[in-house]
C-alpha cells in the first residue's frame, strides 16, 4: 500500500511539473499523452482524477478535468493538518485518551 501511495505521489508531482512546463501546449492540445497514459492505467481503474491548471498571471483556466466535482481529501490534506498540529502543540506533545468503564472488567 505504501509503495502505491509513493508511486502515486511521484506521479502527481511529475504531472504537476509537466503541466506547469507545458501551459501553452496544454491549451492547444489538451492533456499530455504521458498523463493520459497514467490516468488510464489499469492500476488506477477505480481512481477518480481531478485536474485544474490556471495561468498564474491572468487566472485563465488552461485545462480542467472534473474541476466541478467534489473529492475526498487525500494525503496532501493530512500534511497541512500535521503541520498545524506541530505548530500549535510542538513535536513533544502527547495526546491523552481517557478510558472509562462501567462495571467490572475481567482480564
Amino acid at each position: 500500500m505504501r509503495r502505491i501511495m509513493a508511486i502515486s505521489l511521484v506521479i502527481i508531482l511529475a504531472a504537476g511539473f509537466i503541466l506547469m512546463q507545458s501551459g501553452s501546449l496544454l491549451a492547444e492540445n489538451g492533456l499530455p499523452q504521458g498523463i493520459l497514459k497514467i490516468i488510464n492505467d489499469p492500476l488506477y481503474k477505480n481512481s477518480y482524477w481531478g485536474i485544474l491548471v490556471k495561468d498564474l498571471e491572468s487566472g485563465e483556466v488552461i485545462y480542467q478535468l472534473n474541476m466541478d466535482k467534489l473529492f475526498v481529501p487525500a494525503s496532501t490534506t493530512k500534511l497541512f493538518t500535521l503541520s498545524a498540529g506541530l505548530d500549535n502543540f510542538g513535536p513533544d506533545y502527547r495526546f491523552q485518551t481517557p478510558i472509562y468503564r462501567r462495571g467490572k472488567v475481567d482480564s
